[in-house]
């Protein structure tokens, strides 16, 4: 089974969030050459300063490892083209199992 993981972005500002959410959707094909699969991203009205993703990696990946790749790589650098990397201060993440039923499971 895939490993599913929950990540929240958080920017300097409200104005940040709305820049960085398209960047995602380059992301998405990117993302794949590395394995992991983009399933959502969100603003989110509660904290508009923030962008969250919902992504999953191959059984067997080390999600760290594969981040630390995804970074470093040309695809990820074009992707990023254009928006101010320092605006993003932090970034969350948060291991998610599909409970059983679940249609991601």
């Amino acid at each position: 089974m895939r490993k599913f993981e929950l990540r929240t972005y958080h920017l300097r500002t409200e104005e940040a969030a709305i820049n960085y959410l398209p960047h995602w959707v380059h992301h998405i094909k990117s993302l794949k050459l590395f394995g992991v699969e983009t399933h959502a991203f969100f603003s989110a009205p509660a904290a508009p300063q923030d962008v969250v993703a919902i992504i999953s990696f191959a059984e067997n990946a080390d999600p760290e490892t594969v981040t630390q790749e995804y970074m470093k790589s040309d695809a990820f650098k074009k992707d990023m083209s254009g928006f101010d990397k320092s605006q993003i201060i932090g970034v969350d993440t948060l291991l998610l199992v599909p409970g059983t039923g679940s249609p991601l499971a």
